[in-house]
C-alpha cells in the first residue's frame, strides 16, 4: 500500500534545520516511536505530505522544505511586549511559569488559542514570540516509511477530534496541569 489520502502513516526521520551550509539536528524519531498521522486531514505540513505521497513501506526519503513551504518566514511583528500584569494570578506575577523559553498558551481578543514563547521578562513587561520555533528555517527531512495502512475507526475519530491540549504537550507539562 502506498501513501495516499486517508491512510495511516508511520515514518521515521531525522529533521535538520538551517541553510544548506550549516544544519542542526532538531528532531529525530526513535526506533520504537515513529511519527504517525492520517494523511489528507491537514494534521501535518501539506508540503511534507506531498513529498511522501506515493511512497510505500521501506521507501526512503530525503527532501528539503523552504520556509514558505513549512512554517513561513520569521516575522518581527509576531514578537510582542506585553504588560507583566497580564501574567498575574491573584494579583501576583507567575514567576514559576513565566520564565525565558517557556511555552505559554494564550488567547487573542477573539478567543483563538495562540502559543507563545517567553523571549524575556523585564521589570514591567514580558516579551512573547508568537512565531513558530522553526519559522524562517529551511527544513531537511531524511527518513523512511515504516507503515502504511487503512486507519482504524478509533484512529480516524481521534485524528478528527483530538483531546484538547493547552500547548501541544498531551497535557503533561506544568502549564497544562
Amino acid at each position: 500500500m502506498k501513501i495516499s489520502p486517508y491512510k495511516f502513516v508511520a515514518v521515521s526521520y531525522k529533521l535538520y534545520a538551517g541553510d544548506s551550509a550549516e544544519q542542526d539536528l532538531v528532531e529525530e524519531t526513535s526506533e520504537d516511536q515513529h511519527f504517525t498521522f492520517i494523511s489528507g486531514l491537514g494534521l501535518t505540513l501539506d508540503s511534507f505530505e506531498k513529498k511522501l505521497t506515493g511512497l510505500a513501506p521501506g521507501d526512503s526519503f530525503d527532501f528539503t522544505l523552504f520556509p514558505d513551504e513549512a512554517y513561513g518566514e520569521y516575522l518581527d511583528e509576531k514578537v510582542l511586549e506585553l504588560p507583566k500584569n497580564m501574567f498575574e494570578i491573584d494579583g501576583t506575577f507567575d514567576e514559576k511559569r513565566i520564565v525565558e523559553n517557556a511555552i505559554v498558551p494564550m488567547l487573542d481578543e477573539d478567543g483563538n488559542q495562540l502559543t507563545g514563547i517567553v523571549a524575556s521578562v523585564t521589570g514591567n513587561s514580558v516579551v512573547m514570540d508568537f512565531n513558530h520555533p522553526l519559522a524562517g528555517d529551511t527544513l531537511h527531512f531524511v527518513g523512511q516509511v515504516e507503515e502504511v495502512r487503512e486507519p482504524s475507526p478509533e484512529e480516524l475519530e481521534y485524528a478528527r477530534n483530538p483531546p484538547e491540549k493547552c500547548c501541544g504537550c498531551d497535557s503533561s507539562c506544568d502549564s497544562c496541569n
